[in-house]
Order: C-alpha cells, then sequence, then structure tokens
C-alpha cells in the first residue's frame, strides 16, 4: 500500500495533470468541452456480431453499430474520436475474474497476485475474447515474473531509498512536487510539496529551492534519495510526450533537466537515448546510403542499451510506452481552477 500526503488539491491536480490527463479534475465549465474533444477510452460489450454495451469516457453512453470483429476497431475509434478502444466478449469478464479468484493463494503477495491477473487476461486475448486497440505491446512480449518485478523494484528505488521529482513554473518558483519513499518492509510514502514548504525555508520562493536542498532533506528526514529530477513542469510535460529519439539527453545535456543523483539505469538509458538520437540525425543527412547499415547500427544500440537498464528487464522501453500512451491520451484540463 502507498501512503500518501502532504498534497493540496492543486499540487495533487498539477500531477495527475502531467502524468495522467484523462484522470484529471476539471472544472464544470470544462465538462462540454471534453466531450466534444477527441480522444478518451471507448469500452464495449460484443456477442455474436452484434455491440450489447459501449460507454464513452468523454461522452458516456453510444449506440453502435454491429460488432465487425478485431479488424473494425480502428473505424470505431475514429467515428467515435476515441484514443483507445477495449472491446470484451459478453460473459468474458466474469470468467476472468473466478479464473483469477480460483488461482490466488491467500499466502501469496501481491505482486504475485496480479501477475495471475495479467496472466488471466492475456489468455482472453489470445482467446480473441479480448481486443484491445491500438496493440501498445507486441505479441511476443515476455511474460513478467514476480523476480522480475522485484529486480524492476529494486533497479527503480531499492529498499531505504528515495526518489523525487520537483517541477518549477517559468520563473523558477515551485509548481509541483512528489517524493516517494521505500522503506526497509517494502511500504511506501508519497510526499507532496506541503513537506517541502515547512521543512526549507523559502521552498516555494523563485530560486530558493535546488535538487541538492531536496536531497539533504530527503536525507535526513526520510530516507538518502536513489534519483532525483528537477526542471520545469511546462518542459517535462513536452518531453513525456516527445517521440523523438534523444530529447531527454540534449535537455539533460544542457542543464534544462538536472537528474541528481543520476543512479547507474538513468545514466544508461541517458547515453542510449543520445546515442538513438545522434543515430536518427545521421540516418535523415545521410538518406539511402545510412539505411543499408541502420539493420546492424539499430541492433548495436539495442544491445548496449540492454545493460543495466528497464527495457533489458520488461522486454520493452516503458519511457517509450508511456509517451504513446501519453500522446494518445486526452488533452491536459484547460485550466488550473477547480472551483468555478
Amino acid at each position: 500500500m502507498i501512503e500518501v500526503s502532504a498534497f493540496d488539491s492543486r499540487s495533487w491536480h498539477r500531477l495527475i495533470t502531467l502524468i495522467a490527463p484523462g484522470m484529471a479534475s476539471r472544472a464544470p465549465h470544462e465538462s462540454q468541452r471534453r466531450a466534444e474533444s477527441r480522444g478518451g477510452l471507448l469500452l464495449l460489450a460484443f456477442e455474436g456480431d452484434e455491440i450489447l454495451h459501449a460507454i464513452h469516457s468523454h461522452r458516456g453512453a453510444v449506440t453502435l453499430g454491429a460488432w465487425n470483429g478485431p479488424l473494425g476497431l480502428e473505424k470505431l475509434a475514429s467515428d467515435e474520436q476515441s484514443a483507445f478502444v477495449i472491446a470484451i466478449s459478453h460473459g468474458a469478464l466474469g470468467n476472468l475474474l473466478d479464473r483469477w479468484g480460483a488461482r490466488i493463494d491467500p499466502t501469496a503477495s501481491r505482486a504475485e497476485a496480479w501477475l495471475l491477473l495479467l496472466e488471466a487476461i492475456r489468455e482472453d486475448i489470445e482467446a480473441k475474447k479480448l481486443h484491445v486497440w491500438p496493440a501498445l505491446l507486441g505479441e511476443s512480449l515476455p511474460r513478467p515474473t514476480e523476480a522480475v518485478l522485484s529486480a524492476v523494484a529494486n533497479l527503480v528505488l531499492p529498499r531505504d531509498r528515495s526518489a523525487f521529482v520537483a517541477l518549477t513554473h517559468p520563473d523558477g518558483s515551485l509548481d509541483t512536487f512528489a517524493a516517494l519513499v521505500r522503506s526497509r518492509d517494502d511500504s511506501l510514502q508519497l510526499l507532496g510539496p506541503e513537506c517541502l514548504y515547512s521543512a526549507i525555508p523559502g521552498a516555494s520562493l523563485r530560486g530558493q529551492l535546488s535538487a541538492s536542498k531536496i536531497g539533504s532533506w530527503l536525507r535526513q528526514a526520510h530516507a538518502p534519495p536513489h534519483w532525483g529530477l528537477m526542471a520545469s513542469y511546462e518542459l517535462v510535460h513536452g518531453l513525456l510526450r516527445a517521440g523523438e529519439d534523444g530529447a531527454w539527453a540534449r535537455s539533460i545535456a544542457a542543464g534544462e533537466v538536472v537528474v541528481e543523483p543520476m543512479p547507474p539505469f538513468v545514466r544508461a538509458a541517458v547515453g542510449t537515448s543520445a546515442v538513438r538520437g545522434a543515430f536518427s540525425t545521421a540516418r535523415v543527412m545521410t538518406g539511402g546510403i545510412f539505411e543499408r547499415f541502420s539493420p546492424w547500427i539499430e541492433s548495436a544500440i539495442q544491445r548496449a542499451g540492454a545493460l543495466s537498464t528497464l527495457e533489458s528487464l520488461l522486454g520493452f522501453d516503458p519511457t517509450a510506452f508511456i509517451g504513446t500512451i501519453l500522446r494518445r491520451s486526452s488533452d491536459s484540463p484547460a485550466t488550473d481552477d477547480l472551483d468555478d
């Protein structure tokens, strides 16, 4: 479980708007704009050649025509202006939950329970009872194990360590902040900016906060930082949605994004990103000549980037996966004012 504290409504709203804009709170006057906007999720249930029910995350219940199979999902998404479509066979959800419940060992860990759910979902996808558009992960993706999840957790945030993200306004004052602390017993604390305001004098003021100050406070009050990131909110918002190789590496090299401390897995990912960015630039500049060698060069980049990175453990690039989802997701709320 995660214990969440020290967020006010605005700082929490800004954090969610950054990483999950479709789930962010919206002011009442934005409801009509959201209903008319593109994006969102279309969820439908089908049986035979009929769509029984359909709900759009922006507009509520919608009436659709015949079920034309998974090949028709892209057209459905276009017609309903949806970024994602999930189609499930009538009765499949109940069967999935029954199978999951039957497999769970009461003594198993939470990670094992969630892995069993993922396995049940994959079974329904393979049985053509559950369809997702677009296919964000390849069918050859390896099945994760509890050992893999543990290795990923220890790589990203070891026990008795912390990590933080501090995002600023254009004038340098703090916009929002989040720190995650993992204790020795694997419990997690998510701390908001109110902690900084009470611990670091002038933390909300322009130029009064730095990654080293935040790291020192975390080390004294909670746990030593494993990594920290500090940059402007708008820059990180753009980088998370950028599909350009090397974007993060260039921003870090230019000092626009400060990563302090920078653990080996981040250093490896940044290095791989920089090489991929240079490779993409060279391919554009040289055209067909470079294309002859691109498969071998890309393979070498992948092998080099596989060392000490999340991609090597998971079998896919999580930053590219998140970026794809965010680029397809709903627009962010138009305002920070949640009360009008």
